[in-house]
């Protein structure tokens, strides 16, 4: 009896610590499953906090508001090459549109120009900082205004390079103390900068000269024309470019060429004395590792904005007629005459100065007489014309040469009987 007292002792005291196991690990299984609820709680909770918080506008944006406007002017190549003066508006907080423009545009080495309005409606403007590619400029204001112009006189314009940079950005500080950064959008996206460092438009000029003679330059020379005519470019900082001709591949330009033209980038630098750009603008020279070329020095000030807004400028004239000039120097030359070594054309003496004189006046009207195209292609045509037979005069021996006498009565008649153009002649 005693044993199996002490027997059922031993088992109720087994049941009785089972009973207390079981009861423990109830408590600490919901012990345990109450803190894991409570920590899905707070995780729901910062969850929400989170997403309200990414909802809402930051501060800098939410209260007050400013608005950008603006437009950049200059010129920009498209991706299929052409090039133009084009206004790429600008806005913040909005993107602006424009079904006008490609959708891609790619800036050139040159100026460009700027106009733009921030607009504070909640609380007057106290001072900005504009940034535009690494220039910076400071505006302070004399009296806080809610609508501030940039530049103040809205004729005027600011200038950057693109060389700098076209990115923009406007720090805005408010009357309040508030200062908001805001980062404007332009209309199109725009492009690397072409980096060409030459008068932009000179490419054009070739362009337009090579198709012009590719139509009509039979009709004054039998097999006149510019397709194989390298012409040597003067950029800014030493750079040379050359459009035209056959060279080495690893010489092409990487990127947009305009106007379907064929550019090379040379590895080699030369000088031109200053002495020989001060009197002549373009010429026809050897050169050791390029052959024959025309070649066209470099004119500053070709992306200034009077340039920009007469396009049919006096500087325009001058330099097409250059080319005009050289290139058809250079096919006579190549084709009638020269073994190795271009023979210059002067015009120090009396007959060479009538020529020059009578190829700037067929040109300058060939280039006003723009609001008729048959009329442009005649005068043109005619001041062509003119260039090759100056060329053909000046290249002639002394003894041989018939005179620049008969050409100017020649061409007082085509004057005369010309419509519109009776001003040109000498």
């Amino acid at each position: 009896m005693v044993a199996a007292r002490k027997a059922g002792n031993i088992d109720g005291d087994s049941n009785e610590r089972n009973g207390t196991f079981l009861a423990s690990h109830c408590l600490v299984r919901q012990g345990g499953e109450g803190a894991m609820e409570r920590a899905k709680g707070m995780a729901m909770v910062a969850f929400l906090f989170g997403l309200i918080s990414l909802l809402l506008p930051s501060p800098s944006f939410a209260s007050p508001s400013v608005t950008v406007m603006g437009v950049l002017k200059g010129y920009f190549l498209s991706p299929d090459g052409t090039l133009k003066v084009r206004e790429i508006p600008f806005a913040f907080p909005e993107r602006p549109k424009s079904n006008s423009l490609p959708s891609q545009l790619f800036p050139v080495w040159a100026h460009y120009y700027l106009q733009m309005r921030v607009e504070s409606p909640d609380v007057p403007i106290k001072r900005l900082k504009l940034r535009v590619g690494e220039h910076e400029r400071m505006i302070t204001l004399e009296k806080p205004q809610k609508s501030v112009s940039i530049p103040e006189v809205s004729p005027q314009w600011l200038t950057s390079h693109a060389r700098f940079g076209l990115a923009l950005k406007v720090t805005v500080e408010l009357m309040d103390g508030t200062v908001i950064p805001v980062q404007p959008q332009y209309a199109v996206q725009l492009g690397e900068v072409q980096r060409l460092k030459i008068d932009w438009r000179d490419l054009e000029r070739i362009a337009k000269i090579g198709e012009f003679l590719s139509q009509r330059g039979d009709e004054i020379l039998p097999g006149l024309r510019a397709d194989h005519v390298p012409v040597l470019l003067e950029g800014e900082e030493g750079q040379w470019v050359l459009v035209g001709g056959k060279f080495p591949d690893r010489w092409r330009y990487k990127g947009v060429a305009p106007f379907g033209l064929t550019i090379y980038l040379p590895p080699f630098r030369f000088r031109v004395p200053p002495e020989v750009k001060e009197q002549v603008l373009g010429g026809v020279l050897r050169t050791r590792d390029m052959g024959i070329v025309v070649i066209l020095h470099y004119q500053p000030g070709w992306d200034a904005l009077g340039e920009l807004d007469k396009p049919q400028s006096g500087r325009h004239g001058e330099r097409t007629f250059a080319l005009v000039h050289e290139i058809v120097h250079y096919w006579f030359g190549q084709k009638f005459g020269w073994a190795k070594t271009p023979q210059p054309v002067s015009y120090t003496d009396w007959e060479g100065y009538l020529a020059w004189k009578l190829e700037g006046n067929a040109l300058s009207q060939a280039l006003r007489a723009n609001r008729h195209a048959w009329r442009q292609s005649r005068i043109f045509s005619a001041s062509v014309g003119i260039a090759t037979a100056s060329v053909v005069e000046t290249l002639k021996p002394k003894g041989k040469r018939n005179g620049t006498k008969g050409l100017l009565i020649s061409w007082r008649r085509k004057c005369w009987n010309s419509e519109g153009i009776s001003w040109a002649c000498p």
